[in-house]
Order: C-alpha cells, then structure tokens, then sequence
C-alpha cells in the first residue's frame, strides 16, 4: 500500500480552509467514510496514511469546489510546494542547492512525502524530464497534484515561467509517470542574509547531509556563510590535501589575513576536516554570528568528510564524463558557442589571459562571457561554476 505523510494532508486542510473555511473543510470531511474522517480529524503531520485517502480528498475537493476536471488538485499541488519551499520542510534545500544537484537528487525531495516510489531526472536541452517508477498511485487526482507541485517548483527555479506537462501516466499503462518542465531550471529560491536559530541550524545540517556530492556540499557550506556572515566580514575556509596533509583555500570573501580574530574548526569523528578563520566582524552582533557558526560547525565538518568519503567511493568505480557533463551544462544554461569554450577554458583551469589567447579574442571579451556565465548558471565564483557544470 502506498503512503503518504501526514504534512501532504494538512497542506490540503490549510487550503481549503483559508479558501472555504473551516465549515468547508468540515463538509468535504462529512463526505468521507467514518474510518478516513476520524483519521483526519486526528491528523498528525509526522505519522503515514494512505494514497488512495489523498486522491478521495482531492476528488471530494474538486467535486465540491470545482469543475469536476482535477484542475484544483493541480492548484492544490502547487500551493503545496509553495508552503513546502517558503516555510516548510523544504525552504533550505532549495535555498543551499542549485538547480542542476536538485534534478539529479529528486529522490531525496520524494522521500519526504512518499513510502515508494523512485525517481530519475534529466536535462534534455532547455526541457528537464522527470520520471517516477514503481508509484503506486491508483487516481489521476495524485498525478494531477504532483503535476502542479513540480510545475511551481520549476517556475521558483526559472528566469522564465514554463509549463509542465504529464507526457506519460502509470495509469495509461506506461512504466511510470513522466513531467516534462519546459524551461531551463537556472537559479535557486532567494537568500536572505540572518542569522539561524536552533531550529534552522538544525534543518541546515539535515539538507548537507542529503547530498552527498563533494563540489554541491562545499557550495551549500559557502551559501549557508553568506546568510550568516554580517556584510563587509573577511572570511576564509581552508581544507586539507589527504595526500599531502598541506592547506587549501576553499572559498573567501572580503580581504582575509594570516592572522584572523576568530577560527572555528570543523571536525568529524575527532578528525579535523577544514578551518573557517574570520576577521572584520562589527562588535555589535559578533557574539551571535560566532554562536550560530559555532552551532554549524558540526554539521559542516561531518557533511564535507561523509561527501568527501562517497566521492571516493564514487571515483574508483570508473572515470567520469566531463566531456558530456560541459555539453549538457551548455544546452541547459544556454550558452553561445563562445560561451561553451570559455566554460572551457575555466574547468581546465586557465586565467581569463590565457582562455582569451587560446580562443582568439581580447581579455576583455573573456569577462564579458564570465560574467553571462555566471549570469546563466546562477553562481558567482570560478570554482562554484566548475562545480555547477560538472555536477549538472
């Protein structure tokens, strides 16, 4: 039996709710057998119940409130990823991870709602396909929803609104259920810059310990920094070469020092993983973007050693396509044949001088192209765009 987790439901009830009323979502409730009314008027968001309530919910909505044609099953399924991304369970996942990791990890997205189920993702030019296998729905009122939530997640996730489509359905007697979003997904949702409590450093941990990719870790790490770290702070993360045991910067902002006012140190298992050493922290707040620091460390250094360890694992089973991956990551962003040389030239790891001598033009042409790049593929640093190209 297929299951879904109770905070689907109570997505469902708030809908209706603050659309019709409560007198509303009592009447849909009264419509429903004495065993499915008890058990959502004891709903508890963490526990189990089954698929088939929640397509007898959506029909019972539709049939009531609508036109009898799943459109409000859609519209439902979209409000439901809005409160899912917003405020819900999962605001960080998209706020850390870019586009091209969320598509590969789709899974880790499922899991949260659904006991079965598997999906697979590709970008296919400007489309992303996406397919989910061994589903157990038995009601088109659970694809229509899941139509409309993945549709409002790529129009969060693309400069320019697209459309999705239910191309194929288990329930036509296909092999599972396929949505094609029609636009480039190029950008994640917005961060605003604060400092996190309990609950949200917490929630942080959770989202890096998801994905386990060494590139897409050390981008969410340097995207959760940039939300906490005050304006105007100098900052540095420094990593440790296993070969040769010596430092490596990671990532920096602002104009750090060899003598840094602060250093945190990030470990796993007893074994330091990397050092974040900070300077230029106004007074006023400095205690508290420590402590929030402080309380991420852990998650941090535990997250970079667990990714670090799978793309060990990952690399000794064969060597990697970089050839494809730039290709795709050229369809997906949109990038002029000259943009696709200059991506390039800076995975190979060459300076702007020597991309512009190798492709024939100035070194001015070369940062008008760097900065479409970043532009396109929604990162700001060289190495972030290696990562993003190579991941995708």
């Amino acid at each position: 039996m297929s299951r879904l987790r109770g905070n689907g439901f109570a997505n469902i009830r708030a809908w209706t709710v603050e659309r019709h009323g409560s007198a509303g979502w009592s009447a849909v409730l009264d419509a429903l057998d004495p065993h499915e009314r008890a058990a959502l008027v004891d709903l508890r968001p963490s526990d189990w119940y089954p698929l088939s309530l929640q397509a007898r919910l959506l029909r019972e909505i539709d049939r009531r409130f609508g036109d009898d044609d799943l459109r409000l099953p859609r519209s439902i399924g979209a409000d439901q990823a809005a409160r899912d991304l917003d405020r819900g369970v999962l605001t960080w996942l998209f706020r850390l991870f870019p586009p091209a990791i969320l598509v590969g990890n789709m899974d880790v997205v499922w899991r949260r709602f659904h006991d079965n189920g598997r999906w697979r993702a590709h970008v296919d030019g400007a489309r992303t396909v996406m397919v989910v296998s061994g589903w157990n729905n038995a009601d088109a009122a659970n694809c229509a929803d899941v139509e409309g939530y993945l549709e409002f997640i790529g129009r969060r996730m693309s400069r320019v609104p697209g459309t999705m489509q239910h191309t194929r359905c288990r329930l036509r007697g296909h092999d599972g259920c396929e949505f094609v979003y029609s636009e480039p997904l190029e950008r994640r949702a917005a961060l605003p810059r604060g400092l996190p409590g309990a609950e949200e450093v917490a929630a942080i941990g959770r989202e890096l310990m998801q994905i386990g990719e060494p590139g897409a870790v050390l981008e969410a790490i340097e995207t959760a920094l940039r939300y906490v770290l005050p304006r105007g702070a100098d900052a540095a993360l420094w990593g440790w070469e296993d070969a040769s045991g010596h430092a490596r910067l990671l990532w920096s902002c602002g104009r750090p020092t060899d003598r840094p006012a602060h250093c945190v140190v990030l470990e796993s298992a007893g074994r330091t993983v990397a050092r974040l050493d900070l300077d230029a922290i106004p007074e006023a707040g400095r205690a508290e973007v420590l402590a929030a620091l402080e309380g991420l460390a852990p998650w941090f250094g535990t997250a970079m050693a667990a990714s670090h360890a799978a793309g060990a694992r990952a690399g000794a089973s064969g060597p990697t396509d970089d050839g494809g991956r730039v290709v795709r990551a050229a369809a997906t962003w949109r990038l002029t044949p000259r943009q696709g040389e200059v991506l390039r030239g800076v995975i190979s790891g060459r300076t702007n001088k020597e991309i512009a001598a190798a492709v024939g033009c100035a070194e001015a042409t070369v940062e008008v192209h760097m900065t479409a790049l970043f532009r396109k593929s929604g990162v700001s640093t060289r190495s972030g765009l290696v990562r993003a190209a190579l991941g995708g």
